[in-house]
Order: C-alpha cells, then sequence, then structure tokens
C-alpha cells in the first residue's frame, strides 16, 4: 500500500507539472513578446520578494505534516482535529504577518526595482501580495490530504483550473496588453480554485472538524514549535541559496539583467520542480518508513531514490549543458542569452540543488531539523558575502558563483553527514565517494557529448535541439549502464521496477 500510494503521487505530481509547464510558456511566450524584458524581470523580482516573505511560514507545515503521521496511521479522529485547528489559528496568524510586512516593504519599492519604467508598479506588487496572502487563509487543509497520501485526487481541479487561468491571462494579454488585468485574473481563478479544494476536503474528511475548541495537548505543541526553530534556520537558508538571485540582480546590476535570467531560471526551475514533485510523492511514505522499519531498511531505501533522482537530474545537466543557451535562443532570441560561462554556472548549481532534494526528503519525513540548524545560517553569510564582492568584477556570473560556493563549502557535505549520523546511525564516506565518482562520469559525458554536437555543427532550430537531445539521451544512458550496471542501487532499483511491473502483469 505504501508504494502504492508513493506511485500514485509521484505519477499525478508528475502530470499536474507537465500540463502547467506547457501552459507556463505558452502564457511566457505571450508575456514576453506583448509585455517585453522589463515587465518579465519584475515578475521574477516579485516572485522572489514574496517567496522571502513566504519564510514567515517558518517550516510550520512541514513540522504538521509530519506530525500528521502517527495519527493518520492510527485513525486518532481526536489528535488530528487538534492538529488541525492548531495549524489554522498559526496560519492565518502567519497571514497577517505576511501581509503587514509586504506592505512595510512597498515603501522601499523604487530602491529595489532600479532602472524601470513600468507604471502602476506599486499596484502590481499590491496584487503579487495578495496572490500570496490568499494562501494562509483558504490552504491550510491541503496539509491533511498530503500527509495522507492523497493529494494526486485533486488532479482533475488543479487542470482545469491551470488551463482556464493560463488561457483567460494569454487572451486578456492580446486584448488589453495590460499587467494589472493579467494579474488579476491570477488571483481570481487562484481563490475560487481554493475554496472549491477546501470544500472537497472537508467533503472527503467529514469526522474530522476543523473548526474543533479542543487544545492540542502541550506535550505535543513543544514537539512541533521544536521542529520549527529547526526548521526556521533551514527555511531562511533554502530561501537565500535559491531565491534571492533576482533581487540581488535587480538591485546591483538592473531590472532588465533579471528579466534575462529569469527565463533561464523558468526553465531551471520546471526541471527542478519536477524532480521534487516526483519524489515528494514518496515523503509520507518514507515518514510511515521511520515509524514502522529499521535503519538499514531505511537506507537501503534512500540509496534507491538517491540513484533513481540521479538517473533523472544527471541527464538533464547533460542536456543544459549542451541545449540550454540554444534553447532560449530558439525560443525568444540572441538578446536573451548569457555567455557560455555563466550558463555552466547555472548547470551546476542546478546539479547540486538535485543532488540535496532526496537528502531534504528524508529529513522532513522523519523530522530531522534541529540538529543542523545552524549550517544554513553559514551558508546564507558566504552566499550574501561572495555574490557582492564579485558581482563588480563578474556581474550576473558573480551572483551565481556566489550561489556555488555556499553549495560546496557548506551544504553539500554537512546534510549527508546529518542523516547518515542521526537517522541510518553509519558512516557517511561511502555515500561521499559515491558522489565523488558520479560527478566524474557526468563530468566525462558532458564532455563527450559537447564534442559530438560541435563536430555535427547543427544548425540552431527546433530540429537540432531535438537531435542534440537524442544525442545526450543514448550517450548518456550507455555510459550509465556500463559504469553502474554491478553496483548495488543499480540491481535494487531494477529489482523495484521489477516487482512492480510483475505486480501490474498479474493484476
Amino acid at each position: 500500500m505504501r508504494v502504492k500510494a508513493s506511485i500514485y503521487n509521484s505519477i499525478s505530481n508528475v502530470l499536474i507539472l507537465i500540463f502547467t509547464t506547457i501552459m507556463t510558456f505558452l502564457t511566457r511566450t505571450i508575456f514576453i513578446q506583448i509585455l517585453g524584458k522589463e515587465c518579465i524581470g519584475v515578475d521574477g523580482l516579485f516572485t522572489n520578494i514574496l517567496t522571502m516573505l513566504s519564510v514567515a511560514e517558518l517550516g510550520l507545515s512541514t513540522a504538521i505534516n509530519f506530525s500528521l503521521y502517527e495519527p493518520l496511521e492510527k485513525k486518532d479522529i481526536s489528535k488530528i482535529n487538534k492538529i488541525m485547528s492548531f495549524y489554522k489559528k498559526m496560519y492565518r496568524y502567519i497571514g497577517i504577518i505576511v501581509f503587514c510586512v509586504g506592505i512595510f516593504l512597498m515603501l522601499f519599492l523604487n530602491i529595489i526595482v532600479k532602472d524601470t519604467t513600468i507604471n502602476n508598479l506599486h499596484l502590481i506588487y499590491f496584487l503579487y501580495l495578495l496572490n500570496t496572502v490568499i494562501i494562509y487563509f483558504v490552504s491550510y487543509k491541503d496539509v491533511l490530504l498530503a500527509a495522507d497520501q492523497k493529494y494526486y485526487k485533486l488532479n482533475k481541479l488543479r487542470n482545469i483550473f491551470i488551463f482556464i487561468t493560463y488561457s483567460l491571462q494569454c487572451l486578456f494579454l492580446v486584448l488589453t496588453k495590460n499587467y494589472v488585468v493579467y494579474l488579476i485574473i491570477l488571483l481570481s481563478c487562484k481563490f475560487i480554485e481554493r475554496v472549491l479544494i477546501n470544500r472537497y476536503i472537508t467533503k472527503h474528511y467529514d469526522k474530522v472538524d476543523f473548526n474543533s475548541t479542543e487544545k492540542l495537548e502541550k506535550k505535543e505543541v513543544n514537539k512541533i514549535f521544536k521542529n520549527i526553530k529547526g526548521m526556521i534556520f533551514h527555511k531562511i537558508g533554502n530561501y537565500f541559496l535559491n531565491s534571492t538571485d533576482n533581487i540581488l540582480i535587480s538591485t546591483l546590476i538592473n531590472i532588465a539583467t533579471v528579466g534575462i535570467y529569469s527565463n533561464y531560471l523558468a526553465i531551471i526551475s520546471v526541471f527542478r520542480n519536477f524532480i521534487s514533485t516526483f519524489l515528494s510523492g514518496i515523503t509520507p511514505s518514507f515518514g510511515n518508513l521511520v515509524v514502522s522499519t529499521d535503519n538499514d531498511v531505511q537506507e537501503r531505501v534512500f540509496r534507491i531514490m538517491s540513484f533513481l533522482s540521479y538517473l533523472i537530474f544527471g541527464f538533464v545537466t547533460v542536456c543544459f549543458v549542451n541545449m540550454l543557451t540554444p534553447f532560449i535562443n530558439v525560443w525568444l532570441g540572441n538578446e536573451y542569452v548569457v555567455d557560455n560561462i555563466t550558463t555552466i554556472v547555472i548547470c551546476i548549481n542546478f546539479y547540486f540543488y538535485c543532488l540535496l532534494i532526496p537528502i531534504d526528503i528524508v529529513k522532513n519525513a522523519s523530522g530531522i531539523y534541529y540538529v543542523d540548524r545552524f549550517i544554513p545560517i553559514i551558508q546564507v553569510i558566504i552566499n550574501l558575502i561572495a555574490s557582492i564582492i564579485l558581482t563588480p568584477y563578474f556581474g550576473l556570473l558573480g551572483i551565481l558563483l556566489g550561489t556555488l560556493l555556499s553549495y560546496i563549502l557548506v551544504i553539500i557535505w554537512s546534510k549527508p553527514l546529518i542523516i547518515y549520523k542521526y537517522l541510518f546511525k553509519k558512516s557517511v564516506k561511502e555515500y561521499y565517494l559515491k558522489q565523488i565518482k558520479n560527478l566524474f562520469i557526468l563530468v566525462i559525458i558532458c564532455v563527450l557529448t559537447s564534442i559530438i554536437i560541435d563536430l555535427l555543427s547543427l544548425k540552431l532550430c527546433l530540429l537540432s535541439l531535438i537531435i542534440e537531445g537524442v544525442i545526450c539521451f543514448i550517450i548518456y544512458f550507455i555510459i550509465i549502464i556500463i559504469a553502474y550496471h554491478k553496483s548495488e542501487e543499480y540491481k535494487l532499483l531494477l529489482s523495484v521496477i521489477k516487482n512492480l511491473f510483475n505486480k501490474e502483469v498479474e493484476k
């Protein structure tokens, strides 16, 4: 049942993401063509600012999610009532705080947004703020569905609203060429969608009293707040590592550069989200696994999950090295392209980000938040100092190098150490050696594919991108099979796939 739920969640997450990506790229293309480079830069910048405000959530949803695993497993409705009531109250407090801080930041927009001619900048920002704040008042019930491994049941509704929202945005962009109308449509559709989702969850969890006046025991509240204390620093660290680049670019360079980089970031984010959403379906199952199995089983599942994610993000990294800039060129034109060295650093940062996804899933599912709470602060300091020092000399590349340094010096070695020490109770040495081998093999594949593609001297067009993608796929998986066919992870993954296939055949 656990495997089945994980598969349903993972596949449904991926299908939603694929559909969202198609609609997003269509809308983004029309957005850029009609509103231009500055508006797409403002979109990226305001999204980053409001992601920063979302740090105020402090990991509450993750801590609540973890707290729900046990009562859901035991069907303890009374405890679920108490947890959901507590979560609802806390989420609304956070929504009020985010709104107030967001309004305060409006005073500094002229400092943050440099060299822009966009009208109604404050109104545009306010609409982005409302779009963020609304989540805290109408989305708190989602955590119950996620913890119960049934989020995939919302697929139909979510797909309908994705289609309606993006279709209306495209239509009104063409008709009005107005940024404010575009945002009002987004806000209205999201609110209606959230109301309908809330009704669905209330109906399907009719035994749960979401307005319960029962109070959560002090011991449970303390446990949640302890996890939140650990999550605070991780939330801040993740934000500064992955979501501040557009703010730094706007402040230290200009808004037009944000517009250029945000297109690369949009593509990178699609694949980061793809891997995250695919693996996030496993999170509740791993939480259940931690409660019911020993360390050896947990570590074996983690190794399979890590190897599976490497097969995916390793291939995507190879494609990015060879195809990211050509794709931007074909999609938007040469004026939206960055240099090759900057592209390579973007690809390396993507690789390290994805490398940490399975580790973060295991940490979140097992409730390990507190022991490494100060590490993200060190990461933030390195990232900001390096970016500020390097940007005057290297521009956009300097900001990306700051992110890369914070990965190398702090994160990519400390996070694995934590889960091996506190969850698996084993030495992390073997994991480090495997990751060094993985990176070495990936570099060889990147060099080999680049040489072959350069020798072909293909004309820049959509067909050439397809040919390059096929070349990357063939070379990548041939070398992967040669390099890993004797490894334990390869055999374990193959065994899991065969077992699942045999069960489906039997059905």
